[in-house]
């Protein structure tokens, strides 16, 4: 077992946990705790990395170079958010502000990889990177993270979004995307969101500002339960797997970097 890992600056304390998915277990900024708990399974608290895929697979599988590959569901009847996110990672390097981890795939994923997972923690934004790498087959993958915000800080009002999304990916009946794109409606939302500018704010007002700068391009938003919010930085939407992926090579890593800054508001 591998204790959990602190990172400290003059204005943050990040707490990493090695055995639950290399996951945040703990944010704290201003003295304010950010992170909560939206239920008992691992996809349920934290912030944690999504890989080789996040969200839903249609049917529970993904076809590939003429075949199909059927995953586990591992909640809700669902394979979702990849097969890391409760795995335990291996610390391969630390220090006092950032540390890199590193997790094998293998089964129930069919091809052997690696998924490595980077966090560092400067005073006002902490900066997070994940790839998926392979030696040698090339296989399909997607990545993201999955926070879970507190609606309700210790002190000023509930969160408030800023999505400058340019549309929403229609869902279907079986909670999947349809392929298609439409307006942005007003919320709550469990949908997927084609974000440009790669740029999503929360603001707690009276509390506390968080900007996510990202090089993904879609954002998943979850805020249909009281207490959280979930704001995720994915390099595709969900069911990627079935909708023209990214191919890894040995080359050829799928990669995802991720900042977030933090001012008073």
């Amino acid at each position: 077992m591998t204790p959990p890992l602190t990172l400290e600056t003059a204005d943050a304390r990040l707490v990493i946990d090695p055995d639950a998915g290399g996951r945040a277990a703990s944010l704290v900024v201003e003295g304010l705790e950010l992170l909560t708990r939206g239920g008992p399974d691992p996809v349920q608290w934290g912030w944690y990395p999504m890989a080789p895929w996040p969200g839903r697979l249609r049917d529970n599988a993904f076809r590939h170079a003429g075949r199909t590959h059927r995953m586990p569901p591992t909640f809700d009847g669902w394979a979702i958010h990849g097969t890391v996110y409760d795995a335990t990672w291996r610390v391969e390097e630390q220090t006092a502000s950032s540390v890199a981890l590193a997790a094998d795939l293998g089964p129930p994923w069919p091809w052997p990889g690696l998924v490595r997972l980077t966090w560092a923690l400067e005073p006002g934004r902490l900066t997070t990177t994940v790839a998926v790498e392979t030696t040698a087959p090339a296989f399909p993958a997607e990545v993201g993270w999955h926070p879970w915000f507190r609606r309700q800080l210790a002190v000023g009002a509930p969160a408030v979004l800023d999505l400058p999304a340019e549309a929403m990916a229609e869902r279907g009946a079986d909670h999947l995307p349809t392929g298609r794109l439409v307006p942005v409606p007003s919320g709550p939302y469990d949908d997927a969101f084609h974000v440009p500018g790669g740029r999503v704010g929360i603001t707690w007002p009276g509390a506390l500002a968080l900007t996510c700068t990202s090089d993904c391009r879609w954002f998943v938003v979850f805020d249909e339960l009281p207490g959280a919010v979930c704001v995720e930085p994915q390099t595709a939407a969900p069911d990627s797997l079935n909708a023209d992926p990214y191919v890894v090579r040995p080359d050829r890593p799928r990669t995802a970097r991720a900042e977030w800054a933090w001012r008073s508001a």
